[in-house]
């Protein structure tokens, strides 16, 4: 896996030793001819450093639960009101800590809590309805009257019959999280419905089921350290230990075996910063450049302004539109035109207006240079794409029901427990595909200026190499590979040639992991720094 970090359960720290250790490694180097296994784990998604962990569902709600109980002890306060008060600040509890311990009364206001002398300062007695009656067996909702323990009020005073209770705090649960943001039926009042009075209101046990997972999903979706893993039908929770700046992309790996970007929830797309990504995508689905195409080979119809497109060789246009009659060259009307012009299809108003369209010329060569400039880019960014479904293709039929791992296993009398190389390899390419793939997009946004002439050469001298590397360990996948899933071509094959293959192919996987992991770093980390380090290109 190209720079996914995880726990490590040795502890170890695998940071690079020195700044030689970045060099970029020779290709064609012995020494990376073979791989142990826990470089086969690193592959898989094993780390640099330990920065994250996956959590389950049951995790998540005990380090939710503990984190309130901190909380509740620390601020001499309920569980249920330290609840809605790490819920109204994200569950940063620092920060809660903070304002809480400067300014108590102004947090409680805000989050609708309510201090405990208020009903007696207040003077009014605690069972005002909505309507304002002295009677308290009235509802002010549904102006019945009830016995007492029929009847409920939190601590603002306000009480109205259990049945309207329930109503209302299933409604609010039917409508989504902001249940968990509920405040009291009266109208004026502020006062929050905490945890504790909801579920002894809520009598439907599937709604309270509900409310519990509300709860459950404001922890991990509120907070800045915890993300939901984005595979379809995964309940597992990714949580970061140093939370990346806002668009510092972070690779991160689930149990399931899922990679994607911490900070944007996107698929992988390092270098790339999550802003790039996001302009690269919204730029690629939207119409800017088809308009940019429009501009760069189309002409307004003078009449109407819509685009016209020249599609035969004589200037005499008409609009499919307005049926306007214009000169392709000077867009002046057809009717116009003749001798004085210079001849019906050879109008020399063009040449006269030469100077005043000056600006129109430049706006449709900058036009069209920047959709070529664009397609540049976005051919070879679709062309890694396409390559990087299709090294799944062939993962998938490795990984499927094993078919083609237990034909290499077969024809090569090789037992499927040293066969694990081969997916890894496949891992490898769709991992450094897809990197590639997203050097495109880091390219086209970080040098769109004439002055980055040499960093864009040396950048693209980079980027070379590591194209070069990979096609080295996608072709020994996509080609090699096949003279051993086929039995025809087996019968010959001897023992030291299949090992001389693995050897070869855990060589260009160690290789290719190694060179793209340094390549990412350096382009995170600034061409600057590496090309004074290393001499210019």
């Amino acid at each position: 896996m190209l720079s996914a970090v995880s726990v490590s359960s040795g502890g170890e720290d695998d940071s690079f030793d020195s700044e030689e250790d970045l060099m970029f490694s020779d290709l064609s180097s012995e020494e990376d001819t073979l791989m142990t296994t826990e470089d086969a784990e690193h592959i898989a998604g094993s780390a640099r450093k330990s920065v994250f962990e996956c959590l389950d569902e049951a995790s998540v709600s005990r380090k939710a639960e503990a984190l309130v109980v901190q909380t509740s002890s620390l601020l001499s306060l309920s569980t249920h009101e330290a609840k809605a008060l790490l819920r109204f600040y994200k569950w940063d509890e620092n920060r809660l800590n903070d304002e809480w311990f400067s300014e108590e009364a102004k947090v409680r206001d805000k989050v609708g809590l309510l201090l405990e002398d208020r009903d007696k300062a207040s003077g009014e007695g605690t069972s005002t309805s909505a309507q304002g009656a002295v009677d308290p067996s009235l509802c002010g909702i549904c102006f019945e009257n009830f016995p007492e323990d029929d009847m409920f009020a939190m601590e603002c005073g306000h009480g109205f019959c259990r049945s309207c209770w329930n109503s209302y705090s299933q409604t609010a649960i039917d409508e989504g999280p902001s249940c968990l943001q509920l405040r009291c039926i009266q109208p004026s009042c502020n006062k929050l419905v905490t945890e504790d009075v909801m579920l002894s209101l809520v009598q439907d046990a599937a709604r309270r089921d509900k409310y519990k997972q509300f709860w459950l999903r404001s922890f991990v979706e509120e907070s800045r350290k915890l993300k939901w893993c984005t595979a379809p039908g995964c309940s597992m929770v990714l949580k970061c230990f140093d939370c990346p700046a806002s668009d510092t992309p972070l690779d991160v790996r689930c149990d399931c075996g899922h990679l994607f970007c911490f900070t944007c929830g996107e698929e992988t797309h390092r270098p790339a910063t999550c802003s790039m990504r996001e302009k690269w995508v919204i730029k690629n689905s939207a119409e800017s450049e088809n308009l940019n195409w429009i501009l760069a080979n189309s002409k307004p119809c003078p009449k109407c302004k819509r685009p016209i497109e020249k599609n035969y060789g004589c200037m005499h246009m008409t609009c499919a539109v307005c049926k306007h009659e214009f000169c392709w060259l000077c867009l002046g009307a057809w009717s116009e035109h003749g001798e004085r012009t210079g001849g019906f299809y050879s109008c020399n108003k063009y040449k006269s207006k030469d100077k005043s369209r000056g600006a129109d010329r430049k706006r449709r060569d900058f036009a069209r240079a920047s959709l070529e400039r664009y397609m540049h880019y976005f051919e070879r960014w679709n062309a890694n794409k396409a390559s990087c479904s299709k090294a799944r293709e062939t993962l998938d039929r490795f990984r499927g029901l094993e078919d083609l791992l237990t034909q290499v296993s077969t024809n090569t009398r090789t037992p499927m427990s040293q066969l694990a190389f081969i997916p890894e390899a496949c891992k490898q390419v769709i991992e450094c595909r897809k990197t590639l793939m997203w050097t495109y997009t880091y390219g086209y946004y970080n040098f769109d200026k004439e002055k980055a002439g040499n960093m864009k050469e040396f950048f693209e001298f980079l980027q070379g190499d590591a194209e070069y590397s990979l096609e080295l360990l996608h072709n020994c996948v996509e080609v090699d590979l096949h003279k051993f899933v086929d039995a025809e071509n087996c019968g010959d094959v001897s023992k030291g040639e299949f090992n001389e293959f693995r050897s070869k192919l855990t060589g260009l996987t160690k290789v290719t992991r190694d060179y793209f992991e340094k390549l990412v770093f350096e382009l995170e980390n600034g061409l600057e720094e590496i090309k004074a380090r290393y001499g210019s290109v």
